[in-house]
């Protein structure tokens, strides 16, 4: 199976984020931005982060653009869905959004401090 899996993660890290951190919301199709597979991305990611050395860099640039792109600075939650127009919907979830953010904030600080990493 890890070669499988291998191809799997592969594939998931060459397809699924811009590079400029954006996360997409299929490997064909970008938009909509939704609160929740960005989030995932992020837990995934940290969690990747002892086995393939390109995750953590990835993890980091998707924090900066969820906390750059996907944030309501007036309430401090996260926005639920960009779409390609660039129409933002601020319906808030903490259990979609906001509750999985924290989980992947915490999974990449205790990543990056495994690794090291001077970010964390």
């Amino acid at each position: 199976y890890e070669e499988a899996y291998r191809k799997g993660i592969d594939y998931y890290l060459e397809h699924f984020m811009s590079s400029e951190g954006m996360p997409y919301y299929t490997d064909t199709e970008p938009y909509p931005v939704e609160s929740h597979p960005a989030c995932q991305m992020l837990i995934t990611l940290a969690c990747l982060a002892g086995m393939d050395e390109r995750a953590l860099p990835m993890a980091y640039k998707l924090a900066g653009w969820i906390a750059e792109h996907m944030m309501n600075r007036e309430t401090s939650r996260m926005v639920y869905r960009i779409y390609a127009s660039g129409r933002v919907d601020r319906s808030y979830s903490i259990s979609w959004g906001d509750a999985w953010l924290v989980k992947g904030l915490g999974l990449l600080l205790q990543s990056g401090r495994a690794a090291g990493g001077e970010r964390a």
